[in-house]
């Protein structure tokens, strides 16, 4: 399979990523205070999922389907959006509602990556 077309689906996954979290962030918007976790968790989740499902050569129509997760998953789930809010909410909020952003997208992020494999039957520990 060509590289170009590897690139294009990873990007179409990426583009569709981003259209979604965009559209979550919008229903979010002042209401949730950690909008980007839950973000970042289920992205986690969806990719431990989807890999532990998609085995890399399973193909749809010639689309390979797990690069496509995973350029959704990267288009979904943004550590730039992390960094902003962890800033924002040290500097309007206070340092503890930062703190707890950092801790909480690492440690539930890791976990629900881990929880989607097993759900999977993937997870090999």
């Amino acid at each position: 399979m060509s590289s170009l077309w590897l690139h294009l689906v990873f990007g179409l996954g990426g583009g569709l990523g981003a259209a979604a979290r965009h559209a979550l962030s919008q229903i979010f918007a002042h209401r949730v205070p950690f909008s980007t976790l839950i973000i970042n968790v289920l992205g986690s989740f969806l990719l431990g999922l989807w890999a532990g499902i998609l085995p890399p050569e399973t193909a749809i129509g010639g689309v390979p389907l797990q690069r496509l997760a995973i350029g959704f998953c990267g288009g979904f789930t943004t550590f730039s959006s992390f960094a902003y809010q962890t800033l924002r909410l040290g500097r309007e909020d206070t340092l503890m509602h930062a703190a707890a952003n950092i801790v909480m997208n690492l440690v539930l992020c890791l976990v629900f990556y881990g929880a989607g494999l097993w759900l999977s039957g993937a997870l090999i520990l």
